[in-house]
């Protein structure tokens, strides 16, 4: 069974990798993104927002893509940030095909003006290398780097009137327009301010661009998406709000093609590897069923069970090993500002402050990452070594270790709560501290 390519299934971003562009599937919304209007797409962390990306690159192939990152943001100047983004772009496009360059004709002084403003290397030297390896390209070429700078704009120039110029030139390309992509996992609270700043102001400011065929598609996460849509008014222009969703059936498509992927052909769905209904019904209760990492994370788990026993893990002992090993990565225990414990997205509703014996155990245990001595708990807590033990059973068993239908107390391999016996001791594994 040791035949299963685990990278396939780990690969969180098939885009870059060419061997696995075979298993996308396209969700539903990929035409509705490909409208000629600035578009919001919400969709949480895990459900494919920068894969959908990269489909909608692929298929609209008559426009100029550029990705503008969250670091471009970071800026008092985004418009310009914008500008030097979109040029950039536009100098990859015209290197790999410099026969363009006679499209552009009197504009090509205005790209000049660009790609000397926004290229940080000599643009004579490069024309003129281009021209000795693109013989018939060389006079044209050749014109280009004789091309005197020349300051188009005066210094009231703003920036609708810079980015208006550019985009007539690609215009000229005979590129239908020019898609900017915004993409970002950070819940709105999260990003800096000058993010926000930024995002809210291109989504203002694009008011006065309806005729310049820019489109922005910001793809996010809900909070940032709700944000942006509060700002659609009379001075914003009206944008297109999408939800990425997937159905179950093109959930078990993307898992069976990486499958097949995977082992080669040899197993062809889910189904040739485990319970199909077990798969999906494990993911309700302790994952997400609606998010195709969710999906490809569960069956590497089984998939390393296999290579590790070279058992299916149809087998109840591997079922349960490769489920204890899914929670203890993706259901981290974490404390919340207010002092609450969840698992994952689990609120651990036992296991609050007002629990005198147990919380304070549990809290001592997340602050203190390792393993401690029975006797310096017991110092710590001040409880004596029976209660302690009471507490620890107690805590396991009544809220933090998940329990899986069909197994018993004498199961082992706890998840979170461990017990060292050889040291005597104990200590709360996999948790996120992170703010």
């Amino acid at each position: 069974m040791t035949f299963l390519d685990h990278s396939i299934l780990e690969n969180r971003h098939p885009e870059d990798h060419p061997h696995l562009q075979s298993s996308l599937v396209a969700p539903d919304i990929l035409s509705a993104l490909l409208n000629r209007r600035s578009t919001l797409v919400a969709a949480p962390v895990g459900y494919g927002k920068t894969t959908l990306a990269f489909l909608a690159r692929k298929a609209a192939n008559t426009w100029l893509h550029v990705p503008l990152q969250e670091e471009d943001l970071i800026s008092e100047q985004v418009v310009d940030s914008l500008l030097a983004a979109i040029t950039k772009q536009l100098w990859h496009y015209l290197g790999k095909k410099p026969q363009e360059f006679q499209r552009l004709g009197r504009r090509a002084e205005a790209v000049k003006y660009f790609f000397q403003g926004y290229i940080g290397f000599d643009i004579d030297y490069w024309l003129e290398t281009l021209a000795e390896d693109r013989s018939e390209q060389k006079a044209h070429l050749h014109g280009l780097a004789l091309l005197k700078p020349r300051q188009l704009f005066t210094e009231t120039a703003d920036d609708e009137m810079r980015l208006g110029v550019l985009l007539d030139c690609i215009h000229k390309l005979d590129f239908d327009g020019v898609g900017v992509w915004i993409d970002l996992d950070e819940e709105w609270e999260k990003l800096p301010d000058e993010v926000q700043d930024s995002l809210a102001f291109l989504y203002d400011f694009l008011n006065l661009l309806r005729n310049r065929n820019l489109h922005i598609k910001c793809l996010a996460v809900p909070s940032v998406i709700r944000f942006l849509e509060k700002r659609r008014g009379g001075q914003t222009l009206s944008v297109s709000v999408l939800t990425l969703e997937w159905t179950q059936a093109q959930l078990a498509e993307i898992l069976n093609r990486r499958l097949a992927l995977a082992s080669q052909g040899k197993i062809q769905e889910l189904k040739d590897l485990i319970d199909p209904e077990r798969f999906t019904a494990f993911l309700h209760e302790y994952g997400d069923p609606r998010s195709p990492s969710a999906w490809l994370d569960l069956a590497r788990f089984l998939a390393q069970q296999i290579s590790e026993t070279d058992i299916l893990p149809g087998n109840d002992k591997s079922w349960l090993t490769a489920r204890r090993a899914y929670c203890a990565e993706h259901l981290k225990i974490r404390r919340d500002e207010e002092g609450n414990f969840w698992r994952g997205h689990q609120l651990l509703e036992g296991l609050v402050p007002r629990k005198r014996a147990i919380y304070p155990l549990i809290k001592y245990l997340y602050e203190h990452p390792g393993i401690h001595r029975t006797y310096q708990l017991t110092e710590k807590l001040n409880m004596d070594e029976n209660a302690l033990n009471t507490n620890i059973s107690r805590a396991r068993k009544d809220h933090i270790e998940p329990r899986f239908e069909g197994e018993g107390d004498d199961e082992g391999g706890y998840i979170y709560l461990v017990t060292d016996y050889r040291r005597g001791g104990y200590g709360l594994q996999h948790t996120d501290r992170s703010p």
